[in-house]
């Protein structure tokens, strides 16, 4: 005022009228009674109208306006229409003239009025329509009262949002707290308690307790500083977050304040919409239970305002409820429990019950004499002599609240023997119940003055009693799961235990199985290497008949049949225990399968059977995969095949089709004409130690061929499955993933002829064999002196150190398993004399169970070789470390298959479908006529009518006819362009 008199008084109308509009504003904001507000209002307004300040008046009415609306003069009390303004004629106007102070109050206003009745999305509109404007109220009150405002509505807007939205939102917030932050550091009395109720509401949203505490704050500097408006705000918010958490007393406590501070405020439209929201809070119901005085706040202004009787000690309420909704562990809440109990309601002593099974039981009891507060008793009430007990039956009973003066001497419970025997005075019982549910029961006692429980200590047990109820169920709740939790742990641990002693059982069973099979391997490759080892010195014998050597191809046939069955049951124990893995090698596929087929040629001749092999025109010629487990599975479905076929043969198809990238699908399938399998056998085909068929001799396998065969298909990234019709046949079709490889990159294989002797003009080389079984010693001895090295032995570790250090050979073949000192050891030895740095040493072992291999070379050995010996590669092994030269069988021969397989490698890309789809026809036709009569010499003679430019492709054709592969012939020239 005293600005609008300066103004007025230096002439200054325009400045006079801003004062008295901004001052108009101030009023309301601070919370002032509504009536008198309004009453200055109108004197602002008279006084502005007379020096004709048009838009200072506008300004003004808007919040006119506000004020009426709030005291109920609108039926629509967040639209501004009525006496003074009209929103939908006036703030057009304004829009058009761009007064940005106004339009923003225009939404400033709209914005509070439907918040505080609960318009949220239209609150939330012209918060968004004022921001705008915001930058024209610099500096002014409003804007601090705007972001205020705003980030309420903001909260109560994030329920009903994506978590994106709810996060940007937050941020928001966040950004106004920094500003209301900084402005309540400068002005504490008027901005702290708005920031303490957005973060109060923005915990209400996270779920943390600490919304209690921001509460009491914002209603505590509120009320201090007399903001009327914002205490009632704050009450009421207060009352939403308490009634959301299940505490409907204390929640109304808060609306019953909300009510009288809106009340005293002024603002009876916001009195009628809590009562519409909140029926207990209608004017008889108040008037009723507390009293409602008339305060009379203006002319012909008054409304009814609440003033309890009684004075709740309300904070000491909220601080105990919030002590106990932060404890759960059962013991600490009943003992904090009854502490706030006995001194809150003023007993001297104080008793919990629980029910337990439809039993009452004592739980808690505490004295005010003393703060020990006795927990968990679990005395059963029948048991216990000071208490009531016809008192507790008739709270667990009726769920009454009942309060006694003087027990003694008045009231329905004077006989009971406790109360005789202890003349008892004062005495309060209530029962605890949370949702229809009877939690627990609260005894009360004071013998020291009658009348000690009087109705303002039951009304704050009573607004204390839900908090009780509520954290006593959760910390039951929690103690069961507790109890629940030390159950499963401890079941857990026991299944834990039973757990470690059956991996222990496993482990040592597992360890057991792989000594079994290590002693297995040697015991079974010990003879069979002497047996072996010998047919191949015979094998070299030329004095030997004819006869003689087809014999002993039988000894050698048989026993490396047993060989084949030891690997077998070696290879499942390594699948088993995930010691197999994959070695790929690039390898031409066509070779590949025309090895295979050899494999099984002597099978086509004994048992007179056809095996085709029939390969798409597509398929790969080179791929890089495992070679020896691709070979075995293909040996062990087409071995399985000859097996059970008497007549007809078998068929291989094979096929490629691309995948992924530079990866493959290569489909097999190998179908027969034998006995086949009934169904009920083929759920089980692949199990280990199960026979193909039960309808054959089952004395020829292990069973575990075909587990082995998907084991290893699974292994290369494929699967497996069969189809069989009993006395038809059966088909197996398998795919594995390969890669496709280049042809460079394929190292050509040949099969090295046979060592007769070491080529002239190199040192002579000594060799030491550590062997304790004489049988081996003597093969190695007849091998190797036979060639012309010369040899020394050892049979045990120890006299191989000795003759190392004192003969010093070039290489050393060092058995494993020997008495006295193992090759392990012996290695080890010999690598620690100077003479024994540098000599080669290769392991000698017949076990192949296990890492065999990487204990030998970490021993401090060169190489590794399992038993049985094959000769070819023990040259080998020698020819690499030591870089000896041999002499060779039929050397002449090995230069022309060295010429015939280089020729062949030039034209294999002779018989792609391209090259053979450009033959011309009639010769192509007459070819294949003559292939499939079998007519060599006719194909011959037609083979060579082809023009000179086909060279390669003849070339490629005739070798085939000649080796008689007439099948392929047929299938190569049967191809389209």
């Amino acid at each position: 005022m005293e600005g609008c008199r300066y103004g007025l008084e230096a002439g200054d109308l325009e400045f006079a009228g801003v004062t008295l509009m901004h001052c108009g504003s101030y009023m309301f904001w601070l919370g002032h009674p509504l009536a008198a507000v309004a009453q200055q209002h109108e004197k602002f307004n008279r006084l502005m109208q007379r020096f004709n300040l048009e838009y200072q008046i506008i300004y003004l009415q808007i919040w006119q306006q506000t004020v009426f609306n709030l005291q109920g003069k609108n039926t629509m009390p967040y639209r501004l229409q009525g006496e003074v303004f009209d929103e939908d004629e006036i703030l057009p106007a304004l829009l058009k003239k761009n007064y940005g102070m106004a339009v923003f109050a225009v939404y400033l206003a709209k914005m509070m009025l439907c918040y505080l009745f609960k318009e949220v999305d239209l609150s939330l509109d012209n918060a968004i329509l004022a921001e705008e404007y915001e930058q024209a109220n610099t500096g002014v009150l409003v804007v601090p009262i705007y972001q205020f405002y705003y980030s309420l509505v903001l909260l109560a807007t994030l329920p009903d949002v994506s978590q994106d939205e709810q996060d940007n939102i937050l941020r928001k917030i966040e950004d106004h707290q920094k500003q209301m932050k900084v402005w309540a550091v400068h002005a504490p009395d008027n901005y702290q308690h708005r920031y303490a109720l957005v973060e109060a509401e923005k915990a209400r949203f996270l779920g943390k307790p600490e919304a209690g505490e921001w509460y009491e704050q914002a209603i505590t500097l509120a009320e201090k500083n007399k903001y009327r408006a914002e205490e009632a705000l704050s009450y009421e918010l207060a009352g939403e977050y308490y009634s959301e958490r299940g505490l409907k007393k204390i929640a109304q406590t808060f609306f019953k304040e909300a009510y009288a501070a809106y009340a005293q405020w002024g603002a009876t439209a916001k009195v009628l919409h809590l009562e519409k929201n909140h029926p207990e809070l209608s004017a008889n119901e108040l008037h009723k239970k507390l009293n409602l005085a008339t305060t009379t706040l203006g002319p012909n202004v008054s409304v009814s305002a609440v003033h309890s009787p009684v004075q709740l000690d309300l904070t000491s309420v909220i601080k105990a409820s919030q002590t106990l909704s932060k404890e759960i562990v059962l013991s600490k809440l009943l003992a904090n429990m009854m502490r706030i109990v006995i001194e809150n309601a003023g007993a001297q002593k104080g008793i919990l019950l629980l029910p337990r099974k439809n039993q009452w039981f004592i739980e808690t009891e505490g004295s005010d004499e003393n703060d020990e507060i006795m927990v968990l008793r679990s005395l059963a009430l029948e048991k216990y002599a000071d208490i009531p007990s016809s008192l507790i039956h008739y709270i667990a009973r009726t769920q009454e609240n009942v309060v006694l003066s003087d027990a003694a001497q008045e009231g329905n419970f004077s006989q009971d023997r406790y109360i005789i025997r202890e003349q008892c005075k004062s005495i309060l019982c209530m029962p605890l119940i949370n949702q229809g549910e009877l939690i627990g029961i609260i005894y009360l006692e004071n013998n020291v003055t009658t009348g000690a429980f009087n109705q303002q200590r039951l009304e704050v047990l009573i607004l204390f009693s839900s908090q009780l109820a509520i954290s006593i169920k959760n910390s039951l709740l929690y103690n069961q799961l507790e109890v629940k939790v030390a159950e499963r742990t401890h079941a857990l641990q026991q299944e834990i235990a039973e757990r470690k002693r059956a991996e222990e059982k496993a482990t040592a069973a597992s360890k057991a199985k792989s000594d079994f099979l290590s002693n297995m391997s040697h015991e079974f490759r010990t003879p069979l290497n002497v047996i072996l080892g010998f047919v191949q010195i015979l094998e070299r014998d030329q004095t030997i008949s004819g006869e003689s050597q087809k014999e002993i191809s039988i000894i050698r046939r048989n026993a490396q049949h047993i060989l084949v069955l030891i690997n077998e049951v070696l290879d499942l124990a390594k699948i088993e225990s995930g010691q197999t893995s994959l070695e790929q090698t690039s390898f031409y596929l066509d070779n590949f399968l025309e090895s295979l087929k050899e494999t099984f040629h002597q099978q086509v001749v004994d048992k007179g059977l056809f095996f085709t092999i029939i390969k798409d025109e597509n398929l790969l010629r080179s791929i890089k995969t495992d070679e020896g487990k691709l070979r075995q599975i293909l040996i062990n479905l087409v071995g399985n095949a000859f097996k059970f076929t008497r007549t007809g043969g078998i068929s291989l198809r094979v096929r490629s089709e691309p995948e992924t990238g530079n990866i493959q699908m290569l489909y097999c399938e190998v179908e027969d004409t034998g006995i086949g399998i009934d169904p009920e056998h083929q759920k089980k085909i692949f199990s280990p130690f199960v026979q193909s068929s039960a309808s054959v001799d089952q004395s020829v396998g292990t069973g575990l061929g075909l587990s082995i065969t998907r084991q290893f298909i699974k292994l290369m990234g494929g699967d497996i499955e069969v189809t069989s019709t009993p006395g038809i046949g059966s088909t197996f079709r398998f795919k594995v993933a390969v890669e496709k490889s280049e042809h460079a990159a394929i190292k050509r294989s040949s099969r090295s002829p046979r060592v007769t002797g070491l080529a002239p003009g190199q040192k002579t080389f000594r060799l030491l064999i550590v062997e304790d079984v004489v049988e081996n010693r003597v093969i190695l001895i007849k091998l190797l002196n036979g060639i012309g090295f010369k040899v020394q032995e050892a049979s045990n570790g120890a006299q191989g150190v000795e003759i190392c250090q004192a003969w010093q050979p070039d290489l050393v073949w060092m058995d494993i398993r020997m008495p006295v000192m193992d090759g392990y050891e012996a290695t080890k030895e010999i690598r620690k004399t100077t003479a024994g740095k540098d000599v080669i040493i290769i392991a000698l072992t017949a076990q192949t169970f296990g890492n065999e291999r990487e204990k030998a070379l970490s021993a401090g050995c060169n190489d590794f070789i399992s038993k049985p010996y094959i000769e070819e590669k023990l040259f080998a092994i020698m020819k690499k470390h030591l870089g000896v030269q041999f002499i060779y069988q039929d050397e002449d021969k090995e230069d022309k298959d060295k010429e015939n397989n280089d020729a062949g490698e030039q034209t294999a890309g002779a018989l792609d479908p391209k090259n053979i789809g450009e033959l011309p026809e009639d010769i192509r036709s007459a070819l294949l006529e003559a292939t499939v009569q079998l007519d060599q010499e006719r194909f011959f003679t037609i083979l060579e009518k082809l023009p000179s430019r086909h060279g390669k492709t003849a070339t490629a054709l005739r070798v085939l006819v000649e080796n008689y592969q007439f099948e392929e012939v047929e299938n190569i020239l049967g191809r389209k362009k």
